[in-house]
């Protein structure tokens, strides 16, 4: 039964402990967390008091970085599945799980302090102060980033919009065949707003402006009737018990 589970020996905790200490935990015990605290947190006594744990959000970030998780939804679906991660990321029971809004004013408020830059800074000079680096290079790792010269879906047609040429001095020469004529408008299809027959006196320039439409249709915008070969007479008999074809007979 899935229900049933087997008693364990050891606890989650001592479990934990007994655990191989991850590289993560190195990372950030090196990383001075109250001077971002300082830079982003609001120096304001009044007002609700803070119900997230901003310290945890920030340790989860560079966790997630390093166990290549890419999107902020997947780090949030990892924070509510997981209790291990959970406690890595240094989460108490009572703590809210943030949602990926919070995660995106955190970051927003990183980048506006770029307390983060300064940090770096900090170590790599704290680095070579004490004789770890020399400090002739220095390599930063960095994660690719896809991009997108623009979105689709942000035209209203469906058509991304073409890049501009770009502007130079030299001169170039088309062809004749090559330069595109404007387009031609084509011939709205005849209306008439009165019913009944068409009077006389009307009826050539009727008939004129018909085929003047239906020569400007495409093969494939044509009736079927249009693209056979039989008389229009022929096509149209639909009773009568003799009908007279193309090539003469009985029908």
């Amino acid at each position: 039964m899935y229900h049933i589970r087997q008693e364990e020996l050891f606890s989650f905790e001592q479990l934990m402990e007994m655990e191989i200490t991850p590289k993560a935990d190195t990372v950030l015990e090196q990383l001075p967390i109250g001077k971002i605290l300082h830079a982003i947190g609001s120096h304001k006594t009044r007002g609700r008091p803070e119900t997230l744990n901003t310290r945890a959000m920030i340790y989860s970030l560079i966790i997630a970085k390093l166990e290549h998780i890419r999107f902020i939804k997947d780090l949030v679906r990892r924070l509510k599945e997981s209790l291990e991660f959970r406690t890595r990321c240094r989460f108490t029971g009572s703590d809210r799980i943030p949602s990926e809004a919070s995660y995106s004013r955190l970051i927003t408020k990183l980048q506006q302090a770029d307390i983060l830059q300064k940090i770096q800074e900090d170590l790599v000079n704290q680095a070579m102060e004490e004789g770890f680096v020399a400090g002739d290079v220095l390599a930063v790792d960095s994660s690719h980033i896809e991009a997108f010269d623009r979105n689709p879906r942000l035209d209203k047609k469906g058509k991304s919009t073409p890049k501009p040429a770009q502007e130079t001095d030299t001169p170039v020469l088309f062809d004749e065949s090559v330069v595109m004529k404007p387009e031609e408008r084509k011939p709205e299809k005849p209306k008439r707003n009165k019913r009944g027959r068409i009077p006389k006196a009307e009826k050539a320039e009727w008939e004129a402006r018909l085929e003047a439409y239906k020569a400007s249709l495409s093969l494939f915008e044509r009736e079927v009737a249009d693209m056979l070969h039989a008389p229009r007479h022929v096509q149209g008999a639909s009773s009568g018990p003799v009908a007279t074809c193309k090539y003469g007979g009985q029908g």
